[in-house]
């Protein structure tokens, strides 16, 4: 192994399988390239790196990610052979907001730029509260919300991030983000209902205010992901013309 900053490459039995990786911010190891002679001097090389790498994240409590797809299917087999399994999946979904055609939202809305970072995430705050799907320690909201800003940058339009409105009461937020390109495309970094006023359909409805407020934007086409446990964020998307384009797996040593 030869680790640079967030990077690293590993390398079996003299170049007969390499692996460049990069390491996220929270730990998690992505296999960006794999490279590996034909026959079996390839595939033993390459499970060597796998065993090694499972036992790296043994120590540490790193997750390794990866994408269900047939280009990583030798790969994902590896993991798994060295003693990974599957932890969990996300799903990326996307949609051409050209076709969204005029929505009547039902929300009245408060932007953050109205009301300032410490109303605002005192919502924010709201309507993370009660979510089966984060893990680990108790969360820290503040480093959150500091986390989405840092990530937006400078394409952060404080009127686009919004806390939604039902008969004058705060029922959730949408955080409207724009990634440029050509075509434009953008997505929600976050979408959350207040606990009292889940399960009635809200969700379904704030999503798609969201994507409206997207393509008004000039936005052309949406991006988006949910773990695949998040049943109700996989209807909405649903419902909400989504399509699903790619899973990732995250791994894990029991």
């Amino acid at each position: 192994f030869h680790r640079e900053g967030d990077r690293f490459t590993a390398e079996a039995r003299g170049g007969a399988a390499r692996v460049e990786a990069v390491v996220f911010p929270d730990g998690a190891v992505f296999a960006r390239k794999r490279e590996a002679a034909e026959g079996e001097d390839g595939e033993r090389a390459l499970a060597s790196i796998a065993r090694a790498l499972k036992e790296d994240c043994a120590r540490s409590g790193a997750r390794v990610l990866s994408w269900e797809r047939e280009a990583d299917a030798d790969w994902n087999r590896q993991l798994i052979a060295a003693g990974f399994e599957i932890h969990r999946r996300k799903i990326f979904v996307r949609r051409d907001l050209t076709t969204l055609g005029q929505v009547e939202s039902p929300f009245a809305w408060k932007t953050l730029a109205e009301i300032g970072d410490e109303e605002f995430l005192g919502w924010l705050t709201r309507a993370s509260e009660g979510d089966p799907f984060e893990e680990g320690e108790p969360r820290d909201y503040e480093r959150e919300y500091k986390e989405l800003l840092e990530h937006a940058g400078e394409k952060l339009d404080r009127h686009l991030w919004r806390v939604a409105l039902l008969e004058g009461e705060p029922v959730g937020v949408v955080l409207p983000l724009s990634f440029g390109g050509d075509p434009p495309e953008g997505t929600l970094s976050y979408v959350a209902v207040l606990p009292s006023c889940r399960k009635r359909g809200i969700g379904q409805r704030l999503h798609r205010a969201g994507l409206a407020l997207l393509a008004e934007a000039g936005i052309r086409r949406y991006v988006g992901s949910t773990d695949l446990r998040n049943e109700p964020m996989a209807r909405v998307f649903s419902k909400n013309g989504c399509e699903t384009v790619r899973e990732q797996l995250f791994f894990r040593v029991p």
